[in-house]
């Protein structure tokens, strides 16, 4: 155990040693939460991280089969099968379940309409849902239909008094928040992942700024949902909701879907892992060159993770 301390004491030495370096992301593959010509930069808190092990879910800096420096999120570990099945990613025939900090780095704002006001809306899409990507204009693809998403709204309770209850519906799914005081609060609810998903956090009584396709949610998102039940991926994805908040006000909503993931050019869903390989996908499957087209990659490629978000 000494030896195992020490050598690990050693690497992280060698990794702290080295200058920090920074890379710029080209493509659209990491859209929305990497954009074109972002920058990220691996320093010593990264390789430390890449020693300690792999975290699924994480952005990685890899080197792809061609030789070239790439950022894809890592869904697949060593000895895993990995599979896309109706959008959805699927390990060891499980769908991954995604925390909430990841959704919202992965989730992209769906166009819609909001009609009512005060303390009822009503958040409808304005046309139907696929994957698109709007940022790439020059693409022609066959774009595929959203199965996962929701809604958010942000409420502000208004002057301090008794507590206020907020109800979302969600087709046929419902889910109340009790906000306190003058507070103001960020609610997502949805379905991800074969599940009826719901969170609240707080939140500045301002209209999140809108950042391109990324929805606009202010940080601290909790770790875990709050509410959790199954709810079937044969069902319609829920693009139209209802917020009810009385004695409060709707200052701000919309729509949100989660990442549709393709299966490879040729068709393949399927992939086995071999004690030594991973897997990695773009957030931007429409747009994205990755394991999919490639097969899986050595882990010695792994370079260092990024944060979440």
């Amino acid at each position: 155990m000494r030896r195992v301390t020490v050598a690990l004491a050693v690497l992280a030495a060698v990794a702290a040693a080295m200058p920090p370096r920074q890379l710029r992301v080209e493509g659209l593959s990491m859209l929305p939460g990497l954009a074109p010509e972002a920058v990220v930069s691996i320093g010593w808190r990264e390789r430390a991280m890449a020693i300690a092990g792999l975290d699924r879910q994480q952005r990685w800096v890899f080197r792809a089969p061609d030789g070239a420096l790439a950022v894809k999120r890592l869904v697949g570990l060593p000895g895993e099968r990995v599979a896309i099945d109706d959008g959805d990613l699927v390990v060891d025939g499980r769908r991954l379940p995604a925390a909430p900090p990841l959704l919202r780095a992965t989730a992209s704002a769906v166009a819609a309409t909001l009609s009512g006001g005060g303390d009822t809306v009503t958040i409808t899409a304005t046309g139907a849902v696929y994957d698109d990507c709007p940022e790439a204009v020059s693409e022609r693809r066959l774009l595929l239909p959203a199965s996962d998403g929701g809604a958010w709204a942000l409420v502000a309770a208004g002057p301090a008094g008794p507590p206020r209850r907020v109800t979302v519906t969600l087709g046929d799914r419902i889910v109340t928040w009790r906000l306190e005081g003058a507070d103001a609060a960020l609610l997502v609810a949805g379905r991800l992942d074969g599940r009826f998903v719901a969170v609240a956090w707080p939140a500045t009584n301002a209209p999140p700024a809108a950042d391109g396709s990324r929805v606009p949610w202010p940080p601290g998102m909790p770790a875990g949902w709050q509410v959790e039940l199954p709810w079937s991926v044969a069902t319609a994805a829920p693009f139209r909701a209802e917020v009810r908040c009385p004695g409060a006000t709707v200052v701000a909503g919309g729509l949100w879907r989660d990442v549709v993931h393709r299966p490879a050019a040729d068709g393949r869903r399927e992939w086995v892992l071999g004690p030594r390989e991973v897997f990695l996908l773009g957030d931007a499957p429409a747009v994205s060159h990755d394991c999919r087209h490639y097969g899986a990659i050595d882990r010695g490629r792994l370079l260092a993770p990024l944060a979440i978000d």
